[in-house]
């Protein structure tokens, strides 16, 4: 028997060796043995992954890596044999030997999920579609944790509806033109609502060929790590690259709707992490909502600037447009556009506008030196921005028409474009200096897309007496945590200002508790926080009471909290929210735990861990700098393992805008 075996594996060894292939496959992974290259196609440095359009709530990375680089001009997910020594060519997930996967993602809020597509393939099993079935499980946690548990599905029954080919290939840079590995999009149905919080995915697919199927990983280029996923072959375990030791994950579409209509802020829609002045959802549709706060700036088509606060950006419909007023909030679906360096979101039609209410407050705005525009413009596109003692320095104020002048602090010079479609050109030229309140606004010409930055006032009142601008508080929130209560403050602008006084009321009149100093005078962002220790159960109510060195003082407007007898586990939005670099992360456990604080990003990779320690009873305060980072959407979790057994887990979104 022995002497059969060997037989019967140097035949099989001998007709891989007269084919020319260099593949080895056990049922966990499907591994390329040589290391030679030869791949040849160029690559666009230039070229990104994007999410497909539709209704997606989540992508956990891109499937292919060099798209049109593959068998037939099809997209190639290149496994970097070579260059980076890795050999996974895909993970094994067969049904045939009780094997799954699984990867997590984060629902930021609730999710009513329809379906989500998975990839696989089948050596040699060519086109059309041999995968026959997918059974999916969804954990509230790490399936290999023994306190997770399955909030839907179950590991057999075949939820699969759909499954075609994804016009991608899987290959390496030795075989890189093989059309042996056709991966497949199998699509399955859900039809679950979750709330926010951590998920996992677990998965395993059926095939009607000989050869797996196997589950190939994210392909990026130049990465060797771009995920956390497990895999199970007997035992839970990291899914891991053969030749790297590295850590995978698995490209995945969840599609569906948020409870919030798929709306999303609008900072996220028009974020570029890669900071390559161009969108990074150029060409998706996204559904944004805001108060518009200009007129519009186009007479036969519709530009208007709107603000949720988290950002501000034009929305541009061509044709004849519907007539919106200072202060509506609108809803948009569109898609993401940029015309000569600004970014928009341009509807397909009226229909893609909804009107959701009247007579909304219009942002204040952003007050900053013409220095502090000019070191970051791209951070203030599309807002609502304002600059002191302005003095024009070049160009002609228009009599009628269109114009482009210059304007300067003395230090440095900024174009501001007065646009014929407001009032501005039929009154006169202001005595300057001035204080002007405009839209950060760009016109590169020549298809540019990182320069032509310029202000773009909306009418002639935009035009103020210089030193007009005076302390700006942008948000004051109060939250309450285990026995004290947490005041946040942030002002965009300080002019003379000498400090707050802290006042609280709770049964009878305010009362001053505390004294914070402020910053003068300053076109900064300054954040500032006052713990209240001396609460009990009950409702409070809190205003700032801000006073200038001349002795003159307003006050804020009044926030209210509750106060909550029992300490329980909870963690709070972190605050200032959106944020630039520090943000303060604050969390209560109900007894003595070990804690872990985690940063992930969008795609759910891990960014740092803050925390992994044993931790008293109490309210605890996490500084998390970001200086390090790329702007954009980040996630915050907490695991905590109660000393009394208690298990607790709480996620939350946090926006990081440079």
């Amino acid at each position: 028997m022995i002497r059969l075996i060997r037989l019967f594996l140097t035949a099989i060894l001998f007709l891989f060796f007269v084919a020319g292939l260099s593949i080895a496959q056990d049922n966990a992974r499907d591994t390329e043995t040589e290391t030679i290259n030869n791949f040849d196609f160029p690559v666009n440095p230039d070229w990104k992954y994007t999410s497909p359009t539709g209704t997606v709530l989540f992508d956990n990375g891109p499937p292919f890596n060099v798209p049109g680089g593959g068998f037939g001009g099809a997209d190639l997910s290149l496994l970097e044999s070579t260059t980076l020594g890795m050999t996974t060519l895909g993970f094994g997930h067969q049904v045939s030997a009780g094997n799954r996967i699984a990867d997590d993602f984060v629902a930021t809020e609730e999710w009513t999920i329809d379906s989500i597509v998975f990839y696989a393939y089948q050596t040699n099993g060519g086109i059309p579609s041999t995968i026959t079935a997918v059974n999916l499980q969804i954990w509230d946690g790490p399936p290999d944790d023994p306190t997770s548990t399955v909030v839907w599905g179950d590991p057999t029954t075949n939820v699969m509806v759909l499954t075609e080919w994804s016009g991608i290939y899987r290959a390496s840079e030795t075989s890189p033109n093989s059309d042996a590995r056709a991966i497949m999009k199998n699509t399955v149905a859900v039809g679950t609502t979750l709330p926010a919080g951590t998920y996992w995915l677990d998965w395993q697919s059926d095939g009607s060929a000989a050869s797996g199927p196997w589950a190939p990983p994210i392909a990026i280029l130049g990465e060797t790590t771009t995920g956390n996923a497990l895999q199970y072959t007997g035992a839970w375990a990291a899914a891991l690259d053969g030749g790297t030791a590295t850590p995978q994950g698995f490209p995945f579409l969840i599609y569906g709707t948020a409870a919030g209509g798929g709306v999303i802020p609008i900072s996220e829609a028009i974020e570029d992490l890669d900071n390559d002045f161009i969108p990074d959802k150029l060409g998706q549709v996204v559904t944004v909502q805001g108060v518009v706060f200009s007129p519009n700036f186009q007479s036969s088509n519709m530009s208007y600037y709107i603000d949720d606060g988290t950002a501000g950006v034009n929305i541009f419909l061509f044709g004849t447009p519907p007539t919106y007023n200072l202060g509506d909030e609108i809803q948009v679906t569109g898609e993401v556009a940029q015309f000569n360096g600004l970014t928009e979101i341009q509807p397909a039609d009226s229909t893609g506008i909804v009107l959701m209410s009247t007579g909304n407050p219009l942002p204040d705005p952003i007050v900053l030196t013409l220095g502090d525009y000019l070191a970051d413009p791209e951070a203030y596109e599309g807002r609502l921005i304002a600059f002191q003692y302005m003095t024009m320095v070049g160009g002609t104020w228009p009599a009628g028409g269109s114009a482009t002048v210059q304007i300067s602090d003395g230090i440095d010079t900024l174009n501001m474009r007065i646009d014929s479609d407001t009032d501005i050109d039929d009154n006169p030229e202001p005595t300057w200096p001035q204080d002007i309140i405009g839209i950060g606004n760009q016109f590169c010409s020549g298809g540019c897309v990182d320069a032509g930055y310029q202000l773009l006032p909306r009418f002639y009142t935009d035009f103020l007496p210089p030193g007009t601008v005076p302390v700006e508080l942008t948000s004051f929130i109060a939250q309450a945590a285990d026995g004290v209560v947490l005041l946040n403050w942030t002002t965009a602008t300080e002019q003379n200002n000498l400090g707050f006084e802290v006042q609280r009321q709770f049964e009878n009149d305010f009362v001053t508790i505390g004294f914070v100093e402020g910053n003068g005078t300053s076109t900064e962002i300054h954040n500032y926080s006052y713990t209240d220790n001396n609460v009990e159960t009950g409702t409070y109510y809190y205003r700032l009471k801000q006073i200038d060195y001349n002795g003159r003082y307003e006050y804020s407007e009044v926030v209210e909290v509750d106060v909550q007898a029992p300490v329980n586990f909870s963690l709070a939005q972190n605050y200032p929210n959106p944020f630039n670099p520090s943000t303060k992360i604050t969390f209560s456990l109900a007894v003595d735990s070990k804690v872990t604080l985690k940063i992930f990003d969008v795609l759910g990779q891990e960014v740092t861990t803050l925390i992994s320690s044993d931790l008293s009873a109490g309210v605890h305060k996490i500084d998390f700098n970001a200086a390090n980072i790329n702007s954009g959407v980040y996630f915050y979790r907490i695991e905590a393992a109660g000393v009394d057994g208690t298990q607790f887990m709480d996620v939350k979104k946090m926006i990081l805008t440079k």
